[in-house]
């Protein structure tokens, strides 16, 4: 970047960015989707149209119905593209000042103000080719996991040995850990910004979803992850609680109540945090688990790594797809039973209060608890 760039903070960037924007959109220069476009060089199939059978035996008995019995998997190509612009750290792609691509039904939605425009004179430019590994959602690792690492792994033997990982601002010190895992170096690794970026080589492919929520990648680039990441180890088989009780919201109120239920179905069950522990450390947990239990959040990511588990998530509200948890729920549960895991979502039935927290009935989880373990056994 030239001398004016360097004394400009990321969230200058970020705050010009925001006033552009807004500037842009209330004089009616609104941001045009468009898929085609000549800075599209190739554009080429990686993944190829599949439904396959992912039955949910043990919710099915629960609940007498299961969410979904089949994935389906729409095809997704990738794109390679020359000269683009690529801004924010979500990563709106940019063929020019107003037109921008929109493939990923991830983006369906966003407001015309909230889409940054590009401002050239402010643009860092990068010759090398780059794998673009941005999106919505990237500041959270269960969404890293699931959803854009396997975007990666479709599209490794299709771009060059050289090319560069984009990751968001301020993600390379976590994301490093998981991407070293696929044989990717530090050095391999650099980072978005909030601003603009000229890319004179980049390579994108959008998420596997075939509406604008995430789903699940097929099972070979979750098995591929499994491979990488879990060790071999010798450690017994434990029953784990995941606690909550250091989260920011969404907190389950009557946690230790909770607990103490589980354990007196299971002497065993330990209560832990995961916020304590390194990757190696949960996978190794989850790996070696023979009952995971504890309310929904992004720790469930790692029934990916389960063999042959009992997995329980507790969510809050109903089950129904108006409750915007029951789907993230439901994603967790399909990726569990992908290994042979039982996998389970019980609701309160609660809603959260005003804080964002909420309470899971006790005698609701004595009866729902007494029927899984019921449903489990047969």
């Amino acid at each position: 970047m030239g001398r004016l760039k360097k004394k400009i903070t990321q969230p200058k960037y970020r705050k010009l960015h925001d006033t552009w924007a807004l500037i842009s959109s209330s004089l009616g220069n609104k941001a045009l989707q468009t898929t085609q476009h000549e800075k599209i060089i190739h554009q080429s199939n990686v993944i190829a149209a599949s439904k396959t059978k992912n039955k949910n035996l043990i919710e099915t008995d629960f609940y007498l119905s299961s969410p979904d019995g089949f994935y389906t998997q729409s095809p997704v190509d990738l794109y390679e593209l020359k000269n683009i612009w690529m801004t924010g750290a979500q990563g709106h792609l940019f063929f020019d000042q107003k037109n921008y691509l929109h493939i990923c039904p991830s983006f369906d939605g966003i407001s015309d103000k909230k889409i940054r425009r590009p401002i050239p004179a402010l643009a860092q430019r990068i010759k090398n080719p780059v794998f673009i590994l941005t999106g919505r959602g990237l500041g959270n690792r269960g969404h890293f996991l699931v959803e854009h690492l396997p975007r990666f792994l479709a599209c490794r033997n299709f771009i060059p040995s050289d090319t560069k990982i984009m990751v968001p601002p301020k993600q390379k010190r976590w994301a490093k850990e998981y991407l070293a895992k696929l044989g990717i170096s530090e050095d391999m690794i650099i980072e978005g910004s909030e601003g603009t970026i000229l890319l004179e080589q980049a390579f994108y492919m959008p998420l596997f979803s075939n509406d604008e929520k995430a789903r699940l990648a097929p099972k070979e680039f979750y098995q591929q992850l499994r491979d990488a990441f879990i060790q071999p180890s010798s450690r017994p088989r434990e029953s784990i609680f995941i606690s909550r009780k250091d989260a920011d919201l969404r907190l389950m109120l009557n946690e230790d109540e909770i607990f103490d239920m589980a354990k007196s179905r299971f002497p065993d069950l330990r209560k832990v945090s995961m916020s304590a522990l390194s990757l190696d450390e949960q996978i190794a947990l989850f790996a070696n688990a023979e009952l995971v239990i504890g309310a929904h959040n992004q720790a469930f990511r790692n029934l990916m790594f389960c063999s042959g588990a009992l997995c329980i998530q507790l969510v809050n509200g109903e089950r129904c797809e108006q409750n915007e948890y029951y789907f993230w729920a439901n994603n967790y549960s399909q990726l569990g039973t992908l290994f042979d895991n039982g996998c389970i979502s019980l609701y309160s039935e609660t809603p959260l209060d005003s804080d964002w927290n909420w309470t899971y009935p006790s005698d609701k989880f004595s009866k729902d608890l007494d029927r899984v373990i019921n449903c489990w056994e047969k």
